[in-house]
């Protein structure tokens, strides 16, 4: 079973989250084979027709996801910060 992890979102809070992400990533690929994609965006989507954020996320999901071909996704946003619990409960 291979896992895609899909990083979308702007790229303004990485400093933030990277180390968080990583440890998401390195638990993960102790049991199963990983592939991450990096979708960060440095600005807004110009080909994006939405203006509200929710609607942004679902259009950057979907229009990631049409390269993701592992068996399971996981949509990680830029300034999502996963805590131990979480940690415990997708690992």
């Amino acid at each position: 079973m291979a896992i895609g992890i899909m990083q979308i979102g702007l790229n303004r809070f990485y400093e933030t989250t990277k180390s968080n992400h990583k440890k998401l990533n390195d638990t993960l690929s102790k049991r199963y084979e990983i592939k991450i994609y990096d979708f960060y965006r440095q600005g807004p989507d110009a080909s994006c027709p939405f203006d509200q954020s929710g609607k942004i996320q679902v259009y950057d999901f979907f229009k990631a996801s049409k390269l993701v071909h592992e068996d399971i996704i996981i949509k990680i946003r830029s300034d999502v910060y996963l805590t131990r619990i979480a940690f415990d409960v997708v690992c």
